[in-house]
């Protein structure tokens, strides 16, 4: 087989770079399918409330979506433009995404603005890596 051309990208790049929506892909899939479900049934969060709280989370992410890539267009670093904000996300949103799923026991108020912040911060944080990851692809190759 024959060495890639030089606009192409080779299969580990390629391999290291999909590996990388491993960990956006499980929070997606715990936000959309079992948070709602586990904060309502299991925490004993009013339903609306945790609605309420999701909805937040993604409108916020929604405004901090185009903020991160403005700033990772921008950004200067000998890491480059995108890798200092993916690197520096990982633990970050371990840490939050555990913090998440085993929330103190709290009256409902405070379960709720707790839930409101720790949905708030790894949407935040996600947004760190997945904004200058999809931004990444375009700067893998010219062809």
């Amino acid at each position: 087989m024959s060495n890639p051309s030089p606009n192409q990208v080779d299969f580990s790049t390629k391999l290291y770079y999909g590996f990388g929506a491993v960990a956006n892909g499980a929070t997606a899939n715990g936000f959309n399918y079992l948070l709602l479900f586990y904060y309502s049934q299991v925490i004993g969060l009013r339903a609306d409330l945790v609605s309420l709280g999701i909805l937040i989370a993604l409108v916020f992410d929604a405004v901090s979506d185009p903020m991160v890539g403005y700033i990772s267009d921008n950004f200067q670093s000998r890491l480059g433009r995108r890798h200092p904000f993916m690197y520096g996300a990982g633990v970050p949103v371990a840490a939050a995404y555990f913090f998440l799923w085993s929330p103190p026991d709290l009256p409902e108020t405070q379960l709720f603005l707790y839930f409101v912040g720790m949905s708030v911060l790894i949407r935040t944080l996600i947004t760190f890596y997945e904004i200058p990851a999809t931004a990444l692809v375009a700067e893998l190759t010219d062809n």
